[in-house]
């Protein structure tokens, strides 16, 4: 339950704009999504059991953890706008 605690507060944090708990995400995304989509046809292979049920679940986790991981990777990057000593193209002229 700490777990699921720690997500739901980084989840807060993230909508409030703070960057420091996207560290959390990065572990869900690296460690919980791309380990299953990984683990699950590599445990089924091993094991010889085709009728593994994580099988059909982990095939979903092809397709949302590359979207994920370029979410997260866009919303970590700093917004080039708010650069500062960066002024905005009015102002230069």
């Amino acid at each position: 339950m700490i777990s699921y605690a720690a997500f739901a507060m980084a989840a807060l944090a993230i909508y409030r704009g703070w960057r420091v708990p996207l560290l959390i995400a990065w572990f869900f995304a690296i460690m919980g999504a791309m380990g299953n989509a990984i683990g699950h046809p590599i445990y089924d292979l091993v094991s010889g059991d085709l009728a593994f049920p994580g099988i059909v679940t982990s095939l979903g986790y092809w397709i949302i953890v590359p979207i994920l991981v370029h979410r997260l990777w866009t919303a970590s990057l700093p917004d080039p706008a708010a650069a500062p000593g960066r002024r905005p193209m009015a102002a230069a002229l």
